[in-house]
């Protein structure tokens, strides 16, 4: 078996806990180590996270219904998928002929 240096390490969203290792102990108020950002979940972020957002908005160019081929699935998919995940979104300003795209992290620096 290849050792790599990965860590396993199970995050509990509703609570903020983090259960580190393969054992099946209790899990604890300590994330690990080191510099990283999560999708944010919907209702914010929690210690010692912060939010970060980035956003995006381009012109409506391609029209909401219009298709392509994928040829890997051999299936008609759309350009344009609204919806949310989390906090993040994809949206379009029918005012503003712009799509927006709007991407939340919750973040920590060590």
């Amino acid at each position: 078996m290849l050792n790599v240096g990965v860590k396993l390490f199970v995050l509990l969203f509703s609570s903020g806990l983090v259960r580190t290792g393969d054992s099946d102990d209790s899990a604890v108020p300590q994330w690990p180590p080191g510099a990283y950002c999560l999708l944010a979940a919907e209702g914010g972020c929690f210690e010692p996270f912060y939010t970060s957002t980035i956003q995006l908005a381009v012109p409506k160019v391609i029209q909401p219904g219009d298709t392509y081929h994928d040829d890997d699935k051999n299936t008609t998919e759309r350009f344009i998928k609204y919806g949310k995940v989390g906090d993040s979104l994809l949206k379009i300003h029918d005012f503003d002929q712009v799509y927006r795209l709007k991407i939340v992290a919750c973040c920590k620096n060590q």
